[in-house]
């Protein structure tokens, strides 16, 4: 097992530094690591221990992608919308998604244990900070309060929107606004 350097092909890595890398050869191990080098033609490894395998020629490489969604106001236009910061990408620069949406709730479906199982209570939905263990959340809900580009016609209201495990009350104003929700399966995860 080698120490704490393996090389690669030339440029094999490109914008990989910094990053968080698995390396498997789907045989003999594999390691999840955060990569320190700067070269991009050897992989470098945090100091704290040996690679799990002798990797040869057959192993892969795989980058854990990792992205944040929240609501924040545009930077081109001030509205409200839905932004991203992709933490792969060099300066995680925000990316505008969907104008228009004030408002995101996220809420997560864990599996309790075996009895709620069997009375057929197979979820509840709390937020994340009410996760007993993120490894039987089995489901997401995701709810978007989103409101019209444009007022219309008649006078201010200010409405209230159900959205998941909680009330959402708008500002006084003449833009229409609409809750939309889905519920995504987590895939590794059902059974």
């Amino acid at each position: 097992r080698p120490g704490f350097t393996l090389s690669l092909a030339s440029g094999a890595l490109g914008g990989y530094k910094r990053q968080y890398l698995l390396v498997t050869d789907c045989n003999s191990g594999a390691d999840l690591f955060k990569h320190t080098g700067a070269g991009v033609t050897t992989l470098t490894r945090a100091s704290g221990g040996s690679w799990q395998a002798a990797y040869g020629p057959t192993m892969q490489v795989y980058t854990l992608h990792s992205m944040a969604f929240y609501v924040a106001n545009s930077p081109t236009n001030g509205e409200p919308t839905l932004m991203s910061i992709d933490f792969g990408t060099p300066g995680e620069v925000p990316t505008e998604w969907v104008q228009g949406v004030e408002n995101m709730q996220i809420l997560y479906g864990e599996e309790l244990n075996d009895v709620a199982l069997a009375n057929n209570n197979t979820m509840v939905y709390v937020t994340a900070d009410n996760v007993v263990n993120w490894g039987n959340v089995r489901a997401i809900r995701i709810a978007l309060l989103i409101r019209s580009p444009d007022n219309i016609d008649g006078g201010e209201v200010q409405t209230t929107h159900s959205m998941l495990n909680q009330n959402i009350t708008s500002e006084s104003d003449r833009r229409l606004r609409r809750v939309f929700s889905i519920t995504v399966a987590v895939r590794s995860r059902l059974s």
